[in-house]
């Protein structure tokens, strides 16, 4: 069996999406403190508070993106061999996992789904979910561990686990 890797992270954005995601997040940021601003010092012209609210919550939030974008992350990964399953993923906090082949008893592949199962020989299960990957992704993931399982001789189960 062949080693594969796939990489989640491989597109990321580009510089200048980052410096236009920084710009325009620090314009509105800006606008709804000069809002807030006037509203204190109780000028004749007071935005609504609507305006206030809206500018500073939009600012806020494509300022959080640019900087998830911009911030470094270890790797997210998927590595399928003929030895482990081991894979890091996930949004905001990382789901790690590393599974020897031989511990594995059942894979539980639901059809038209993004997610699967594991169930050890101890008869724990661990889900895994795929569903924020883009589509081409979790498919590709889906089936290489559908053919390594069948290659090892793994029971695979098509439909989700019974839950005791």
């Amino acid at each position: 069996m062949q080693n594969i890797e796939i990489n989640l992270y491989e597109k990321e954005f580009s510089k200048g999406r980052k410096i236009l995601l920084l710009v325009f997040g620090s314009v509105l940021l800006a606008t709804g403190l000069y809002n807030v601003a006037l509203k204190v010092l109780k000028y004749d012209y007071l935005p609504s508070p609507g305006l206030t609210i809206t500018t500073l919550s939009l600012g806020t939030l494509i300022l959080l993106t640019a900087f998830f974008a911009t911030s470094k992350r270890k790797n997210f990964f998927f590595r399928i061999n003929s030895d482990i399953l081991e894979y890091r993923y996930g949004l905001l906090v990382a789901k790690e996992g590393k599974f020897q082949w031989n511990d594995i008893s059942k894979i539980y592949m639901p059809p038209k789904e993004k997610s699967f199962s594991l169930e050890s020989n101890t008869g724990k299960i661990t889900g895994i979910n795929l569903n924020w990957i883009e589509g081409s992704k979790a498919i590709t993931i889906r089936k290489n561990i559908y053919y390594a399982a069948r290659q090892l001789n793994k029971d695979i189960v098509k439909g989700k686990p019974k839950r005791k």
